[in-house]
């Protein structure tokens, strides 16, 4: 059977936040020290809740997700803006 994350359990769906999940997570024995596969584990955390969560739960792991995505966006943005506007070496 899949399950979540223990900080979603463990924590009211009004405090969801991203950078407590990854608090939280630093302190679990599977901790990967990666931010790639730390982000890839929340996601698909956040994807399990909205298939088998309560409603409350469902909640704030939407609210969680949406902001998710909006600071991955401002992230890539960010990259391509520095990378396309910085001078070229030559």
């Amino acid at each position: 059977m899949d399950t979540y994350c223990a900080y979603f359990k463990e924590t009211t769906p009004d405090k969801y936040r991203f950078l407590d999940f990854y608090q939280y997570r630093s302190k679990q024995e599977d901790f990967t020290f990666s931010f790639q596969k730390e982000a890839d584990k929340l996601l698909k955390d956040l994807d399990l809740i909205l298939e088998i969560g309560s409603e409350e739960i469902k909640k704030g792991a939407i609210r969680l997700k949406q902001n998710f995505e909006v600071i991955f966006i401002i992230f890539v943005e960010k990259a391509v803006w520095e990378t396309s506007s910085s001078p070229e070496k030559g």
